[in-house]
């Protein structure tokens, strides 16, 4: 049966500007990938975030738009992975290759009548397998007031979330003072801490220091300095005993390979976008032979993307339990017919057909 493909671009209102060390987002510019076979449709998302990514909105649309869809490639899973390796479009076009790669695990898992998760958990080794019942989020707070991330905080601890996730690094001196408030305030919240490169290499050990000098109860400094540093980060970290989370240097497995080998993180972050699925499952391996974390999830994204990364989160054992596929929470209105629910800090896990949802 032909496939029939369609590319769509969506500017999505946010509710309030999201606020980062490196840029300011009122709307997501999201590309929307649908597979068609039949009354069957697969759907996947890329949505670019600027200096994270090379990817515009204009080059994945181009990619997605000029890609041609074989039908060999729902024969098996294994035409699909080989048909992504040998495409050279994909090498580094990450965004670009998560959105097929979801769309067409999506149609497939219509086509067979099962969950997506389900489809999933056939790819994975039994020691990297889990079937989670409900999936646990974070709380997300962008660079605001120390006034305003303090209410912020108190709205998420009233609605039942553990972990909150703050970001900081555009200038240290505020941050401390921010993260001070903080923890006098709320010392029982576990925080963790997302600078997106912002600091120096200077600015980010004077704050792990006061972090460590001060006993803040953060599980992970997130990407305190620029990518492609790993040198220093291992020296921040062995200096400071701060525990390290890397974003915006783990791409795939090699990076990752290469950070343990510096001795450079206590943990990682992927997300969809980044890592598609097959990749995801490398990573997920190598943080079980490392024995460190792998955080998951996508603050920047749509109900598409959230919904397809909380089925990997349902499935893969060595994801962090409070995951951070949050990005619909910031929208004005939901792009789906399926609801993105939470109650008390969690979404609980559902099985249906494929992802479970058609466009609004």
């Amino acid at each position: 049966m032909i496939i029939l493909k369609k590319v769509i671009r969506k500017k999505v209102e946010l509710k309030a500007p999201y606020n980062l060390s490196h840029t300011s987002l009122r709307t997501y510019d999201t590309i929307i990938l649908l597979l068609e076979k039949g009354d069957l449709t697969g759907y996947g998302e890329a949505t670019s975030l600027r200096v994270y990514s090379e990817e515009t909105p204009e080059s994945i649309y181009e990619i997605l738009e000029k890609i041609k869809i074989p039908s060999e490639i729902f024969e098996n899973i294994q035409n699909f992975k080989l048909f992504i390796i040998k495409n050279a479009e994909f090498k580094k076009n990450e965004f670009a290759r998560s959105a097929l790669e979801c769309a067409y695990f999506d149609l497939l898992a219509k086509e067979k009548k099962i969950d997506f998760s389900e489809l999933i958990a056939t790819l994975l080794d039994e020691e990297i397998k889990t079937n989670r019942k409900d999936i646990q989020l974070i709380g997300n707070i962008g660079l605001v007031s120390k006034e305003e991330t303090l209410e912020k905080i108190k709205k998420y601890a009233d609605e039942g979330f553990k972990v909150i996730k703050i970001k900081i690094g555009k200038k240290v001196n505020e941050d401390i003072e921010k993260i001070k408030s903080v923890s006098e305030v709320f010392p029982t919240v576990k925080l963790r801490l997302d600078a997106n490169e912002g600091y120096s290499i200077e600015d980010a050990l004077i704050f792990c220091r006061f972090i460590k000098q001060n006993q803040i109860n953060i599980e992970y400094l997130e990407q305190p300095i620029q990518r492609n540093n790993l040198d220093e980060l291992a020296r921040i970290r062995k200096e400071t005993q701060v525990p390290i989370l890397l974003d915006e240097d783990i791409y795939n497995k090699k990076n990752l390979l290469k950070a343990i080998e510096k001795n450079a993180l206590d943990g990682f972050k992927s997300k969809l976008f980044k890592s598609g699925i097959f990749e995801t499952i490398e990573l997920a391996k190598i943080a079980k032979d490392n024995n460190i974390d792998f955080v998951w999830g996508n603050g920047v994204e749509t109900q598409i993307g959230a919904f397809a990364e909380l089925k990997l989160a349902q499935v893969i054992k060595q994801i962090n339990p409070f995951c951070e596929c949050i990005g619909p929470m910031k929208l004005k209105e939901n792009i789906t017919d399926k609801e993105f629910k939470i109650e008390n800090g969690k979404v609980k896990a559902t099985k249906e057909i494929g992802l479970g949802f058609e466009l609004a």
